[in-house]
């Protein structure tokens, strides 16, 4: 029964994440069959349960019989049951077991990244899940570590799962996302009848009933001296409520209700309004901690270390930010942009564009997201008329080359990242240009839909565009060389497991790794060591160098046209198809045979149905 009951329960899970993925866009048919085949082995695995249990107590009350009449066919039909028996529990344990599915990799770089390759693995962890909270313990091993043998450690640079390392630190908020968050929930367990005495006067009229430290005493008087003023017309107290939080904005801002969806009761509103100040003072108290942290001044403040005093940053990987923030964009969330538009750019050979760039059908693929916002596409836009989703594709493009274009220097790329942050603000609180006080901002104001970007998007764009803000201000003020572009990015990882794969094949499990680990981090310290005396003799460039790289802010070459403003037309998505059958000459670009047989080039877009 026990073996049923666990079978049919992962039967519904496996079933619900199959229908998940099935109602969701650009999810690859790989993922898919595995679902399914998911689906399909806990069937029949629970059929095979069933029929053990028909028949076992058949089985049982048989052999007793032929017991009777000899121990031989009793034997037999006991190794039968034996065989069968050891192929279900190999499968049951195998649906049972916890196996390890992916590997966390560590490694170390330096921030100018001026040699190749720019990071080295040092720790190598095989899971199945992990949460945010043991990923920050094992960083901080890692740092323990690298301090026992006088490394400085000045930040790490994760995936977007874990989210919750750009908001809150070791020992107090460092984005003011978390702030606004801490705020509503301390709202929420405070309740109407408890703020309703911070919001009432005592019988001396010198102060409240009840007195909290984040509630200004004059706020309170303003509003029992309004509502005595107003004695001759009958308005009930939610009602001032509202005015007295609409007296906390700018005059030209309507505050965000504490719900969505419905009407706000008078808890809500007294909520709502407690929400404000309790923000307003963390933001204040905060400022007299070690680290002097202002966020008033900036939407994200590190932490120091108190052994180094150097201040610790968390980003995320900045193209994995793109490719979340793209997706949004695919999705048609982002207000100002018509996606109509990309349909007609797919038809412009000029723009580059491909159908599984604007589909997303490679949802992992980095020059895919570039394809959507280029140069092209910007001017496209432009010469169609659709200036405000041109200027928001430009926005886009440009922080994209602050952080990864070469030939910029440090000042244009500060003016890129400062563009997407304005953008960011223009929408969450639109009064920055005039007051530029954080602590002024609606923590009402739901962060999901902020430019309709999701959470975890908007609290990736602000740890990274601030934190590299921070350091270059810091780096300037201590006449230090800048940190490399490219510091919020992880392909380090993704080139050392490109290494793996080249060695092992393009899937491997973790005992493979572990067989080969040794040969593997034996190949890769010879190929980065400088002082090695002879050198691989190869037919490829493996990244791998042994002199220092010139600055990134450098242009290739003098009048080149970098990377991210090159219009690249991709052979294989090449809309041009010829008729079979018929003698033509070849296409000028186009794929060779040898190149067609390996992967078969992208086929036309659907026909759209209204054509």
């Amino acid at each position: 029964m026990e073996d049923i009951e666990f079978l049919e329960k992962g039967m519904s899970s496996a079933k619900r994440a199959y229908e998940e993925k099935l109602e969701k866009s650009c999810v690859s048919d790989n993922l898919m069959m595995k679902l399914a085949w998911d689906v399909a082995g806990y069937e029949q695995l629970l059929a095979k349960a069933k029929e053990f249990q028909k028949e076992f107590q058949k089985d049982v009350d048989l052999m007793a019989d032929e017991l009777k009449l000899g121990i031989g066919r009793a034997v037999v039909r006991l190794q039968e049951l034996e065989k069968n028996l050891l192929l279900y529990y190999k499968e049951l344990y195998s649906k049972k077991r916890n196996p390890a599915s992916h590997l966390v990799v560590f490694m170390i770089a330096d921030k100018l990244r001026n040699t190749k390759p720019y990071a080295i693995p040092i720790q190598f962890i095989p899971i199945k899940s992990i949460t945010d909270q043991q990923i920050r313990l094992l960083e901080l091993e890692v740092e323990t570590a690298m301090k026992s043998i006088g490394m400085v450690p000045v930040g790490f640079t994760t995936d977007g799962e874990f989210n919750s390392l750009r908001t809150m630190g070791n020992k107090r908020p460092v984005s003011i996302l978390e702030l606004i968050r801490n705020a509503k929930v301390m709202a929420r367990q405070l309740g109407g009848k408890t703020i309703t005495k911070y919001f009432t006067l005592n019988k001396n009229g010198t102060g409240t009933v009840e007195n909290d430290p984040a509630v200004p005493l004059e706020d309170i008087i303003w509003l029992h001296d309004y509502m005595n003023e107003d004695k001759d017309h009958s308005r009930p107290f939610e009602n001032y409520l509202h005015l007295l939080r609409r007296k906390l904005f700018p005059f030209s801002h309507d505050p965000y209700p504490f719900v969505t969806g419905r009407s706000e009761t008078k808890a809500e509103i007294l909520m709502s309004i407690m929400a404000i100040y309790l923000f307003r003072w963390e933001v204040n108290r905060l400022k007299e901690s070690p680290d002097d942290p202002d966020h008033s001044l900036h939407l994200y403040q590190p932490e120091r270390d108190d052994e180094t005093h150097e201040y610790l940053h968390h980003r995320e990987d900045h193209n994995h930010v793109l490719k979340r923030l793209i997706n949004c964009l695919r999705e048609g969330s982002i207000p100002g942009i018509d996606i109509r538009f990309f349909r007609e750019a797919l038809h412009d050979p000029n723009t580059g564009l491909t159908y599984e760039s604007v589909t997303g059908k490679n949802k992992q693929s980095v020059p895919d997201c570039e394809r959507l916002i280029s140069p092209a596409v910007v001017a496209f836009l432009r010469k169609k008329g659709d200036e405000t989703g041109a200027n928001i594709l430009s926005i886009v493009s440009n922080w994209h080359k602050a952080v990864d274009g070469r030939g910029l220097n440090e000042e244009t790329r500060s003016a890129y990242l400062a563009d997407m942050k304005n953008w960011l603000l223009d929408d969450w609180m639109p009064w920055h240009t005039y007051i530029n006080d954080y602590s002024t901002i609606d923590v009402n104001r739901p962060i999901k839909g902020i430019c309709g970007l999701t959470r975890e998007l908007v609290v990736a764009l602000v740890a990274n565009i601030e934190s590299r803000e921070l350091r270059r201000h810091e780096y300037k003020r201590r006449q230090m060389k800048a940190e490399h572009p490219r510091a919020s990015s992880s392909d380090d990882v993704e080139g050392f497991f490109s290494l793996l794969h080249n060695m092992l094949g393009p899937v491997f499990n973790l005992k493979q790794f572990y067989d080969e680990s040794r040969k593997i981090l034996n190949e890769f310290s010879k190929r980065i060591n400088p002082v090695l005396p002879f050198f691989y003799w190869s037919g490829k460039n493996e990244r791998f160098r042994d002199y220092e790289l010139p600055s990134f802010n450098q242009a290739s070459r003098p009048g080149a046209v970098e990377r991210l403003d090159q219009i690249k037309i991709s052979r294989r998505g090449d809309p041009g198809v010829f008729v079979g059958n018929r003698a033509s000459l070849p296409q000028k670009g186009q794929l060779t045979c040898r190149a067609k047989f390996h992967k078969t080039p992208i086929a036309l877009p659907p026909l759209d149905s209204d054509s």
